[in-house]
């Protein structure tokens, strides 16, 4: 047996779940829209700041967020100056140094105009981006040779 006050509260309550229902459903639509729109975004970055100053080709690897399409060498500088090679491949782009970098230097490595390789936002071009990411290299290592105190200038 149900009173009319039960049957009240249960129109109410499945009125207001509909609603904050429907609410939820449009921000969701919103942010997903924002998204498509949006154009790529760099992620993470990673290069072995020690051992890019001690060896020939070594690698900065650069993720976004989305796939991104073939990158020219003319999209890429690095500040200061130094010899490199770019490749990219889904979503991630390979910086390869080709000379060993200054111990305890700020890099700057920038790409410009770098575009998500599929139609994000329906008027037939893609979304385009720049990429900046620095990085301080290493300071040198020092190796020295600590004489044991049982050697003198005698030989003995």
């Amino acid at each position: 047996m149900t009173t009319k006050s039960s049957n009240v509260s249960d129109v109410q309550f499945r009125r207001l779940f509909y609603k904050l229902a429907a609410v939820l459903v449009a921000a969701a639509a919103i942010l997903f829209v924002l998204t498509a729109w949006s154009g790529p975004r760099l992620r993470q970055a990673e290069v072995d700041t020690r051992l890019v100053t001690t060896q020939l080709n070594q690698r900065l690897f650069l993720r976004a967020n989305q796939p991104l399409a073939k990158l020219q060498a003319s999209q890429v500088s690095v500040e200061p100056a130094a010899a490199f090679g770019v490749t990219n491949s889904n979503n991630t782009i390979v910086i390869t140094f080709k000379q060993r970098l200054d111990y305890n230097t700020r890099y700057r490595v920038r790409i410009t105009d770098a575009a998500a390789l599929y139609n994000n936002n329906g008027n037939g071009r893609n979304q385009r981006a720049t990429f900046e990411h620095s990085f301080t290299t290493a300071d040198p290592e020092l190796f020295y040779l600590k004489r044991a105190g049982f050697f003198n200038r005698d030989g003995g």
